[in-house]
């Protein structure tokens, strides 16, 4: 077992790796931001609460139809405070 430090190589590779990687997580995750969008519809707080937790672990991906719902987010968001 060689630890968490990891040569110049090794790195190189892991890094490469997680580039294809953000790519398939982008193209499979990008169907359910329209379900997360309408998980904001609710009244029930959990679900809200969820969706809020998800939304800020998959915003720094920039998933295409987030960009496009993006105006939609808002308005839900900003509603919760109403």
């Amino acid at each position: 077992m060689k630890g968490l430090v990891l040569s110049g190589d090794e790195h190189e590779q892991r890094l490469k790796q997680t580039i294809k990687t953000k790519q398939e997580l982008i193209d499979r995750l990008d169907p359910f931001v329209q379900l997360l969008n309408e998980s904001f519809n609710t009244y029930y707080n959990p679900i809200i609460v969820t969706s809020l937790n998800i939304l800020i672990h998959v915003i720094h991906l920039g998933l295409p139809s987030f960009m496009t719902l993006l105006k939609q987010f808002l308005n839900h968001i900003l509603n919760l405070f109403n």
